[in-house]
Order: C-alpha cells, then structure tokens, then sequence
C-alpha cells in the first residue's frame, strides 16, 4: 500500500558498508512514521531495471538522505545525489560515520550544512533529522512510543540550531552544546594585504608573512547565546554586562538563543573554551590569527595552491563588497543576526541574502560581531600562530568586522587592538578544535 501523500517519504544513499548503521536509522525512520525508499529492500531479484528503480525512488521520495562517511563519498552515491540535485529535492547530509567531515562528501557537498549523527550523537542527531522531516500522520493502530526526553529542552536549545549541525549533551546535569566544524588542512598561507590589490589594506597588514599551519578546524559559526548560557548555568559565571552603547541586557540576549553571543571579554571567551575542552575531553580553544585568516580567505580549490591569487580575497566570497552576504552597517539590521542568516543556501531568496561562507564553508566571518583570537597584537604578523595565557597582559587581536562596523573593517585581513576586559555590544567569539594528527 503506498504511504499517504501527507507522510514524509525518504531515499536513503549510502555506502553497502554502513549496511548495518543505516538499518538503524530506517527502523528509527519508519518508527515514527516516515516512509523509507532503502535499496536492498526495493531491488529484489527480478527487478527488470534497477537504475530505473532507483530514478522511481528518488522521483517518489520528497527527502533524500545522504549517510555520510568515507565509504559513502563515492561516485555511485555521488550519482544519486546528483540526480536528486537535478530533481530540486531536499538533500539532508546525515553523518553517521568518520572523523572528518572533508573525507566523507562527495564533490560539491564539502561545505553542506550536515546533521551528525554518528555515535554518542546519535539521538540528537535523529531529533533533529526528524524535525526537518516534517509532521507524520498520526495513527490509530497503536500508540507511537513515547519520545525520549530531549537531552536539553527546546527552550535552550531551539530546533534550528540542530538543523545547522549543533549537537546538544548532558551528564551529572551539566548541558553543554558541541558546535559544526569546518576541516582547514595543513598547509601554508599567506598572511596581510597590499594595497595594489587591496585599496583599503591598512598600514598594519603590509608586513606579509607566509606560515605553515597544522590541520585544524574551526567552528562554522561563533558561539550563540544557546551555548554561552550553558556555560553560565554549569559555572555560575556572571551573566554578561549591558553593552556600552545599545545596552543590550543579558535577558534580551537570552530571547535570541541563536544568535552571537555578545558584550564578552576576552577571559570570558577563552574560559568558555577552557571549560568545552574539560567537558568534552576535546582540545577546544580560541583561533590563532593566521588560523582565523586562513579559514576565513584561503581556497583550498585555487590551481596555484594555497598561495595562489584567490586565496587572497579581500573578502570570504572574493574581492567585491556585498552588503546581501554579511551583517555590516551597510546591511542596516542594527543589531546581530542569527548565525546561519548568510548561509552557503541563500536561505531566503525573497530578502536576495546570498552566502557569505568561506572556502572552507565557515560563515560570518565578515560581520555580525568582532571576534577575540588567542594572538597578542603585533604589528609585524611575528606572533601570528601563538596563543597567550589567561594570565597574559598583552592586547588581543580581534577579527571579523561587525553589525556596527563598514565594509572596510569586515575584509578578512582587517586586524584590531583591543584590551583583555573590554566588552561591548558588537564583541563575540567563535572556536577551533585542533584535528586529529593536525
């Protein structure tokens, strides 16, 4: 009997080698009331035609998911999501498997948005993949089994933030909010700007550098609200200050869960990182400068490697200012957005907002806020791949640009001096976690 057109009908591509996750997730899938198109139950001896088949299901399916892992970044997967592409379906990257996420897409899906799913993020994972979904029908053949509780509820941990790849923990009643990665390879990079090629580079970026930079990755977005809260609940912390200027309070922040958190210092920055790594076992810490300007302008695709001329945009997109990719004053909110507003999408084309990702798929990297880095300010680049202490009396460097500040202050090699306590309404931070064998 076919499903009723109200019920959400899925294609699942994978790998055969993840045969044994992927019937996990077609159980829990069809559990709840999705229909699930999974090839080695429709392809049954006799089928006359089996890539028609596989056209049929992918036709008839109004979702389809990729599981993704190193197994499934193959050129029969990549087929299928390429006809699916060309069907205009919704295409749901569901990670169930690998380290990386650059290893486990095909071409063209390195810098998609993904839901994860692998391991102990199983759960999280499937609640949000559901909440994408849609509504199923209810049924009357018997009660549906009654949900696990959330592991943070909806009212810390808004749906959306799931959809863009956050992954909600707790134990011994500490919640914590594990962010999306973007994966930056080793390699070297060419710090600064000259003003042939950039009018607007300022006197404190003419001193070039090239670094060797280990792997590493960094978070697609700065820290929200959402995450910063947990902090504040697990510590104790004092709430943040009202900023200087627009005196946004602490309780206005709490009502945009998913949106930078602002009006921090850098010691609370780097605590928060401090108190992820010890939750997490994981090395999370703030950006180097060289690690924030390669993530935010190098292209890892340039035929002339990682030295070559795109990899030294002015801006994440390339060398044009473009007020429909970022939160700047040009842009006219007057505020912070939610982070994924300039996703790689163009989440709402009625607005005419395109992306304003970087080559590795990080976002806000030009506007929305400021962000604290890890690098004392140097004038020269000499100290751009060092961390400072919690217990150092240097300035900071800041990145990014902000909702305040022009298009001239959001140009990835933009460098700013502030001091260790300042706060202030525009002032976030984003994180990065050093890769495996980086």
């Amino acid at each position: 009997m076919p499903a009723p057109a109200s019920t959400p009908r899925v294609f699942i591509s994978y790998s055969s080698k993840d045969t044994a996750l992927v019937a996990r997730l077609r159980e829990d899938l069809k559990r709840e009331g999705v229909a699930v198109w999974l090839d080695h139950e429709q392809l049954t001896p006799g089928t006359p035609d089996w890539r028609a088949a596989v056209l049929r299901g992918i036709d008839q399916a109004t979702t389809v998911i990729y599981c993704a892992s190193p197994a499934a970044a193959s050129k029969f997967v990549g087929h299928e999501l390429a006809i699916a592409d060309g069907e205009k379906k919704l295409i749901l990257p569901f990670w169930i498997h690998g380290e990386k996420w650059y290893f486990c897409a095909p071409m063209g899906f390195y810098f998609a948005q993904y839901i994860d799913g692998r391991d102990a993020a199983y759960p999280a994972g499937l609640q949000a993949l559901l909440a994408t979904l849609g509504p199923t029908p209810t049924t009357t053949t018997a009660p549906a089994p009654r949900p696990a509780a959330p592991l943070i509820p909806a009212e810390r941990f808004p749906t959306r933030l799931a959809t863009l790849g956050f992954t909600p923990h707790a134990r011994d009643g500490v919640e914590w909010i594990i962010p999306p990665v973007c994966v930056v390879p080793a390699g070297q990079f060419r710090l600064g700007s000259d003003q042939a090629h950039d009018p607007k580079a300022r006197s404190n970026e003419l001193t070039r550098r090239t670094v060797t930079l280990p792997a590493f990755e960094i978070a697609r977005f700065p820290v929200t609200v959402a995450e910063y809260a947990c902090f504040l609940r697990a510590t104790g912390r004092k709430e943040p200050p009202e900023g200087r200027v627009f005196k946004v309070a602490w309780a206005q922040q709490f009502q945009r869960l998913d949106h930078p958190v602002v009006n921090v210092s850098w010691y609370d920055a780097f605590d928060f990182a401090a108190w992820l790594a010890g939750r997490t076992s994981q090395p999370w810490r703030l950006p180097t400068e060289a690690e924030w300007e390669k993530a935010a302008r190098c292209d890892p695709r340039d035929s002339q490697g990682p030295l070559g001329a795109s990899s030294q945009r002015i801006y994440p997109w390339g060398d044009v200012f473009d007020k429909m990719r970022c939160n700047t004053n040009e842009s006219g909110h007057g505020g912070t957005t939610p982070v994924g507003w300039y996703g790689p999408d163009n989440p709402d084309p009625r607005a005419g907002r395109q992306s304003g990702a970087s080559p590795y798929g990080a976002e806000d990297l030009a506007g929305n806020v400021l962000e604290w880095l890890a690098t004392a300010y140097v004038s020269d680049y000499r100290t751009s791949e060092t961390t400072e202490l919690r217990n150092s009396d240097t300035s900071l460097c800041r990145r990014g640009g902000s909702w305040g500040g022009k298009a001239g202050d959001a140009r990835a090699a933009c460098r700013y001096q502030p001091g260790f306590g300042d706060v202030d309404d525009s002032f976030g931070f984003r994180l990065v976690r050093a890769s495996p064998g980086g």
